[in-house]
């Protein structure tokens, strides 16, 4: 969200190793060697899906690259084949081969390695090539990675200039995106919206609300995906800890604008704003596999990952609406790809002002699906006003102003979850799992608001318009209220009997759904929610 461009020099070629990091906003080139083919290209991403063919078909280019992470390769093994047979295949080549992750059950894997003899990283390369050629891997990438460099969009999270608890509630996108009577039918309850981002400080007030027992940090591995740093400025860009705050705003927007939405917080932005695609993927798989309704990415890169994509269209065939930032550069598509959002299993979003119109940092094209507030307005003499501002957390006990294409994301998957709510019935025959993305989006874009006319020469290019959320709900049928755990129209002996029985710690084997404040415990506090709500 505030990374300036990072320019890798390298091209997108099918015949060579892929380059990649994710980061808030930090674009990159790249390249990679797959079996995959991707048949499901809707009708309205044409234009853009001949953008990504047409990017893609360019000379090879070599492997040597700064930014690569050597020994070490992302791979996915094809059905019935061991990971035995995969390190003989290499054991010319490499030796001490070893795993230092999975995901999607044990089927992909990153691999390091060190190199045997006078051998290079190229030859093992060239090796992996051939196993995928021989149908012993799927595909086979590199794992890139590169410092993320503050700036891209012109601001920084900025504080103590005003914005309050009250501010915040009351920020203009609240009420431009409809959401202040969208909770009159839906705030999202019985939705789990997963949040694929830099963690969260789950000690702020704004943040607070019902979440999953399955929470995960990919960086540090383990259940705790704090948002903070270290104090040390590990990239040495001049700036200490600059990914830091990052998912805590995001999910304070979210948090906002689906208030009783269960969200599920998966870190894998390290306090510098980078990752790998590994571990990016990782925690699309891992989203899958926990429950998740919305996946909200607030991450891009401009390399086509085939993992990265390979989990994209899982997602969606399991009926998960992934919503996706466009990235920050600027510029139109094709001058710049930023995946995941320009794939087409995707919701793209652009980033717009107070008025419609679109952030001047904010990228746009074919492929967005729909526009929504991302722009923190600031004066000729460099003052921010709070009416015309986007507000949220940030770690401690502070509201902040930004701006970026990761708010607009999360805001439009709060609309996405207070839609999804309203057909708890879904998948069901008439709904499959792989259409509930179409349909939640169909639902959404017959509601939003052209601001086609408000942006001359940007017709077409900023989606069907800007989100209203309050325009979709009014679709469908109102929502059972948050304490409503049984679903029967009544908070009365049977939601407090659940209570009941949940109560004690929210770990990892018990459902978080009766937290309804989401402190990690169920409690006095969540059985107060119950009586309160009574009838």
């Amino acid at each position: 969200m505030n990374s300036q461009n990072v320019e890798l020099n390298r091209e997108i070629s099918q015949f060579s190793v892929a380059s990649f990091i994710c980061a808030s906003t930090v674009p990159m080139r790249g390249s990679h060697w797959t079996s995959r083919t991707n048949s499901e290209i809707p009708m309205k991403r044409a234009l853009c899906v001949s953008a990504i063919l047409a990017a893609a078909m360019v000379a090879p280019v070599s492997f040597a690259d700064d930014h690569e992470i050597p020994l070490s390769a992302v791979i996915q093994r094809a059905p019935g084949v061991g990971y035995g047979a995969i390190n003989a295949a290499l054991n010319s080549y490499c030796s001490d081969i070893h795993y230092a992750g999975t995901a999607f059950g044990d089927n992909i894997r990153l691999m390091r390695y060190e190199l045997r003899g006078n051998h290079t990283q190229q030859q093992v390369h060239d090796a992996i090539q051939g196993l995928v050629t021989q149908g012993m891997l799927v595909f086979g990438e590199a794992d890139f990675t590169a410092h993320k460099v503050d700036g891209q969009t012109g601001s920084a999270w900025v504080t103590d200039l005003g914005a309050t608890t009250f501010t915040y509630h009351n920020q203009y996108a609240f009420g431009t995106h409809g959401f202040d009577a969208a909770h009159d039918r839906s705030r999202g309850a019985g939705v789990v919206v997963a949040v694929i981002d830099s963690g969260v400080d789950s000690t702020h007030e704004a943040v607070h609300g019902p979440v999953t027992a399955w929470q995960w940090d990919f960086v540090n591995d383990n259940a705790y995906p704090i948002d903070g740093g270290d104090g040390i400025d590990n990239d040495s860009d001049g700036v200490i800890d600059d990914g830091v705050g990052h998912g805590t705003y995001v999910t304070s927007l979210i948090r906002l604008a689906a208030p009783e939405a269960r969200l599920m917080h998966l870190r894998v932005l390290d306090d510098e704003g980078s990752c790998d695609s590994f571990r990016l993927s990782a925690a699309i798989h891992s989203a899958i596999d926990h429950g998740a309704d919305v996946i909200n990415v607030s991450v891009s890169t401009e390399f086509n990952s085939s993992m990265l994509a390979d989990a994209i269209v899982r997602a969606r065939a399991a009926g998960i609406i992934v919503v996706a930032a466009m990235g920050n550069d600027g510029l139109p598509i094709p001058s710049v790809l930023e995946y995941p959002a320009v794939l087409p299993q995707t919701i793209a979003v652009c980033a717009i002002d107070h008025l419609g119109l679109k952030g001047s940092f904010s990228n746009f094209g074919s492929c967005t699906d729909f526009s929504a507030a991302g722009v923190s307005f600031v004066s000729p003499t460099g003052q921010f006003d709070l009416t015309t501002s986007v507000l949220g957390a940030v770690p401690g006990e502070g509201y902040a102003h930004w701006s970026g294409t990761s708010l607009a994301a999360a805001f439009v998957s709060s609309a996405a979850a207070l839609v999804r709510a309203q057909y708890p019935q879904w998948p069901d025959a008439s709904v499959p799992a792989s259409e509930i993305p179409n349909t939640v989006m169909a639902l959404l874009g017959q509601t939003a608001t052209s601001i086609d006319s408000a942006n001359p020469g940007f017709a077409g290019l900023l989606g069907t318009g800007r989100i209203n959320a309050d325009g979709a709900v009014l679709l469908g049928p109102p929502v059972a209220r948050l304490a409503d755990l049984d679903r029967d129209g009544r908070i009365d002996g049977g939601d407090l009997a659940m209570v009941l029985s949940s109560w004690g710690v929210c770990g990892a084997s018990v459902d978080c759904e009766a937290d309804f404040d989401g402190n990690g415990y169920v409690d006095g506090a969540d059985l107060a929610v119950i009586m309160a709500n009574w009838g």
